[in-house]
């Protein structure tokens, strides 16, 4: 019997070794073709698609998970070749086997999403923005019933590490590839004011996935699992953060390590202080060997505040967005019924054909009042709290390190528009994750 079992515990040994040799296979598979299909033709996007979709279909539904979680910082990979949708397509096929082969549908989750749907089909009706706008209303409801499914996912949060190594994986896939496809970029880097825009030409938004692996990575140190990895990931999500230049970036990064160090202070324990101290020892080591290039980065980034602060305005030092909200504001300020219910998703283009002169919003929560109105979110936040009553730990200051990643995307969420976005709602999954009752080992409605 004991020779069984120990043969029993071979073959599954053998068998996991197999599927992390497979995994690490196929993200070098894409790897090659997203360069070729950048640099050399179109056809190998093409078969990047292909090959994506081909390891949906064979592939468990919590890999597919993962695989998301790694598409997600490439989802703007193929722009450069004219097809800009292809990765967005592959996420909601792998989003759907999951839901198919799910064994029954969440009614909480399920009540949420067609609130949203309908709630948003009315303004298509009365906009008449037909086509499209179903298209994004169908997707984005998908999205929050995925969201909501994922964080009662046991299986999913049980392996909470590999949903987010898996989107770090996608973070040096997409500045990889971006690097050698455009190797200028790299010189440039290091020697003028250029921002690393490896996805879709948007620093912001790429920075927001290194940001919230950061706060992961800094969960699992916490917890003591893995550390030396973790520490040396943390550095060099981080520098490859700063080569965004991104200016909210910086003040979340230096508030995520004021954060995390009073809360080792609380808990005073001496395994945490040793974490703590590893990764300023390794971070006073990085910056002995490479001062000269940190030194640059500093002073590239001074350059960029002494630019905005000197001309004595909030809006250059918010790239505009102050200005934006407050042309909005004087907008929604003309307009009770967009105030209340909202215009839809596609708001912006519906003040556009009344004459005002304005762009997207650039912030997640004006988003979501323009899009459903003040009353159509309260309703919509309370009925997402409703979904995932049950499931979230208290949080207490002996804990308050776990609400980190979720503190720091919903701070994030003020200067970007990701509410009509995939990646808003996976965000989501990441960070929320370590404050369910699962992840810390509570029973719960799991």
């Amino acid at each position: 019997m004991i020779d069984y079992i120990d043969y029993l515990m071979r073959r599954l040994a053998m068998k996991i070794s197999i599927k992390d040799d497979l995994s690490r296979f196929k993200y070098i598979v894409l790897f090659i073709l997203f360069i070729l299909g950048n640099s050399k033709n179109v056809l190998f996007a093409y078969l990047a698609f292909i090959f994506i979709l081909l390891c949906i279909l064979i592939e468990s539904k919590e890999e597919n998970i993962y695989m998301i979680f790694f598409l997600l910082p490439n989802i703007r990979i193929l722009d450069a070749t004219g097809i800009t949708s292809l990765i967005n397509v592959a996420v909601f096929f792998a989003s759907l086997k999951y839901i198919l082969i799910s064994k029954r549908l969440n009614k909480k989750n399920l009540i949420v999403a067609l609130f949203f749907l309908i709630w948003e089909l009315l303004h298509l009706f009365y906009m008449g923005n037909y086509i499209e706008g179903i298209i994004q209303a169908i997707n984005i409801s998908f999205d929050i019933y995925i969201f909501l499914t994922l964080s009662k996912d046991a299986n999913l949060i049980l392996k909470f590490d590999k949903s987010y190594y898996s989107m770090i994986a996608g973070i040096f896939n997409s500045a990889a590839v971006f690097l050698i496809v455009n190797p200028s970029k790299f010189n440039m880097l290091f020697s003028t004011s250029y921002r690393l825009d490896a996805y879709g030409n948007d620093p912001n938004y790429y920075s927001i996935y290194i940001l919230i692996c950061i706060c992961c990575l800094l969960i699992t140190i916490h917890k003591s699992q893995n550390k030396n990895r973790d520490s040396l990931l943390v550095f060099i999500l981080a520098f490859i953060g700063l080569l965004t230049a991104s200016k909210m970036y910086v003040f979340c990064l230096l508030g995520t390590f004021f954060v995390y160090f009073l809360s080792l202070i609380n808990k005073m324990e001496k395994k945490h202080f040793k974490a703590f101290a590893r990764i300023i020892l390794l971070g006073s080591a990085i910056f002995v060997l490479f001062r000269k290039i940190i030194i640059m980065f500093i002073n590239k980034f001074i350059k960029r505040f002494n630019e905005n602060f000197y001309n004595n305005k909030i809006s250059n030092l918010t790239t505009g967005r102050t200005d934006n909200l407050t042309n909005y504001l004087k907008v929604m300020g003309n307009d009770f019924y967009g105030l209340l219910i909202g215009r839809g998703l596609s708001y912006y283009r519906f003040y556009r054909s009344k004459g005002y002169s304005i762009l997207v919003a650039h912030n997640t929560y004006f988003d979501m009042i323009l899009s459903m109105g003040i009353i159509g979110s309260l309703i919509f936040i309370v009925l997402i709290g409703i979904s995932l009553n049950g499931y979230l730990i208290d949080i207490k200051m002996s804990n308050f390190i776990l609400l980190i990643p979720l503190l720091v995307f919903f701070i994030e969420l003020f200067g970007l528009s990701c509410f009509s976005t995939d990646m808003m709602w996976y965000m989501l999954v990441l960070a929320i994750q370590p404050i369910l009752k699962k992840y810390n080992n509570i029973d719960s409605n799991y």
